[in-house]
């Protein structure tokens, strides 16, 4: 697929520096001058040794961090969106429509049934008719047995609990996906659903970013890489 001329994400200019308030307020800088773009129908890897910044990059383009310098544009029915910029309740809404992330943890609020996490997803974004048969769907396809559909994942295994995590983005087609070690914790065959759930993806227009220390995993389904270190902020 030839991706359009507009991308979905344009990265311009983005810089951010931690500053350790543990620690006398030492400032710790890790992305400077960092810039990238991706259309509909890609997948670019942030490639680069750990503690480079990559899932800095996605929890900025997700607005858990704010950026120190730069743009963050998202392309969204002819509308361009600064994430940069952007208020809370706009991250919320473009979180519920729009942007799908997959961190490394699933955090969920304790005794909701893990069908419920899934369909939940499909409520926020207003999805038309009932949300449990996609859901269910979705959780059988990630190998969740049925027996545990009405249990919190609290006490799931650490696979079980990365399963429920990818369920509750990939139930919805996000236009824009953001992937943090996806396959981490899983075995072969989850490994390959979700290898699977990524092409779908970005072959259906999604336009992803994603972290992928599971090179084989990476070759599968990226169809770019963006080496990290030209971004690397100095000491």
């Amino acid at each position: 697929m030839t991706p359009p001329a507009f991308p979905s994400l344009q990265v311009d200019g983005l810089s951010k520096t931690f500053t350790l308030h543990t620690q006398n307020g030492a400032r710790l800088p890790v992305l400077q001058g960092m810039r990238f773009s991706v259309s509909p129908g890609e997948c670019l890897a942030l490639s680069g040794p750990s503690g480079i910044g990559k899932s800095t990059v996605l929890r900025l383009l997700y607005g858990n961090y704010g950026a120190e310098t730069g743009r963050m544009i998202l392309r969204q029915d002819e509308r361009e969106i600064d994430l940069a910029a952007a208020s809370p309740r706009e991250i919320l809404r473009l979180r519920k429509h729009t942007i799908g992330y997959v961190s490394q943890f699933l955090r969920v609020i304790p005794r909701v049934p893990t069908l419920e996490i899934v369909a939940d997803t499909l409520r926020n974004a207003g999805f038309a008719g009932d949300p449990l048969p996609p859901s269910k769907a979705m959780l059988t396809r990630l190998r969740i047995p049925e027996r545990l559909w009405n249990l919190a994942p609290s006490t799931f295994s650490g696979g079980e609990q990365q399963r429920v995590n990818l369920a509750r983005v990939f139930v919805h087609p996000f236009p824009v996906l953001l992937l943090d070690e996806p396959t981490a914790s899983l075995d072969a065959a989850n490994r390959q659903t979700v290898i699977e759930l990524i092409q779908s993806a970005w072959a259906r227009g999604a336009a992803v970013v994603g972290i992928f220390h599971d090179l084989e995993v990476r070759d599968a389904v990226a169809t770019r890489l963006l080496d990290m270190d030209q971004f690397r902020a100095a000491a």
